[in-house]
């Protein structure tokens, strides 16, 4: 359906194909280890389940960014598609890092044939190849082709990726408290060591916490004969993602280890060490050397700064004593 490269897309707005119906998925240049025309937005990044592209505009900040990110989805980006796209300047609007970005499939002269070509500021894309057939526009086998009871074979791999989906899905469906549940949360909370064994303690609500012994960080420890044999020793386990984001995976806040011992992530908090002391055991101070005791925030980086890609939706609170 040719449409889907014109009315029922909306990143058509910035389409180079004139004719509607020679368009291509494509990679926008960082995305496949090229330069593109400006430095890269480290949020400005397409979701990872969803294929949503976004655009960005470093005219406007969200937050400590440095720059604003516009949903395609939201009334803003209606008001941008009233210009044409040409007439932006890159600081105005700018696509997001993307693997789907539609373009025209007989104008090259942005696709990088050489390593020169990759390394130079300019708008490099590169077409793009997705192995998930639910965002396909072309042609999708019907569910009612495979055989009832059908089994197929994976790789530990594949199922480990899948496993993590499940995860993920589970832990973005989960129902949120409502307001008169948070307010029978209590409000004075006592720490003890056993309330450290498997992770960060997050403290997501307000309220009044104590410390009631010396704590020692030894997060998921594993065999210290054998330190190495464990791949998820010291380190947040896949089945912890709902509670660690980026659980073994390659972004967002758990992805390079646990980053804190404690993080506060609500307005109104007091921690009351109680005159104890709190410290990471050398062991996971071995494994772990990019830690914080606490960290009053939700990130290890403000989110224009890392090695990566650190969330996408920080938590900075206030009034904390």
């Amino acid at each position: 359906d040719a449409s889907l490269n014109t009315n029922h897309n909306p990143y058509s707005f910035s389409n180079t194909d004139e004719y509607g119906d020679r368009t291509a998925y494509h990679m926008t240049g960082t995305m496949f280890g090229c330069l593109h025309t400006h430095k890269a937005l480290r949020d400005c990044v397409w979701d990872y389940d969803t294929y949503e592209c976004k655009y960005c505009t470093v005219r406007e900040s969200d937050a400590d960014l440095g720059y604003h990110t516009i949903s395609i989805a939201s009334e803003e980006f209606s008001a941008y598609q009233q210009t044409p796209f040409e007439a932006f300047t890159w600081d105005a609007l700018q696509i997001s890092l993307c693997g789907v970005y539609p373009q025209a499939t007989y104008k090259d002269e942005h696709i990088p044939k050489t390593r020169e070509e990759c390394n130079t500021f300019q708008g490099n894309i590169k077409p793009s190849i997705g192995n998930n057939g639910r965002f396909c526009v072309c042609v999708q086998p019907a569910l009612s082709s495979a055989a009832a009871g059908t089994t197929t074979s994976i790789s530990g791999e594949a199922y480990k990726q899948l496993k993590l989906a499940h995860l993920r899905q589970s832990s973005s469906s989960s129902s949120p408290m409502s307001e008169q549940q948070q307010q029978q949360q209590p409000t004075m909370v006592e720490l003890y060591q056993s309330d450290f064994l498997e992770g960060t303690y997050r403290i997501t609500q307000s309220g009044h916490y104590k410390l009631m012994s010396d704590i020692v960080f030894d997060f998921n420890a594993g065999d210290l004969q054998r330190p190495n044999d464990d791949a998820y020793a010291w380190w947040p386990r896949p089945d912890q993602y709902d509670i660690y984001p980026g659980a073994d995976s390659t972004r967002d806040e758990y992805f390079m280890g646990f980053f804190a011992g404690i993080t506060i992530e609500a307005d109104n908090v007091e921690l009351d060490l109680n005159g104890y002391e709190i410290a990471q055991s050398l062991p996971f101070y071995y494994q772990q050397r990019f830690f914080s005791c606490i960290a009053l925030k939700s990130v290890a980086f403000a989110l224009n700064q890392g090695p990566g890609i650190f969330g996408t939706s920080p938590s900075y609170p206030s009034n904390v004593v």
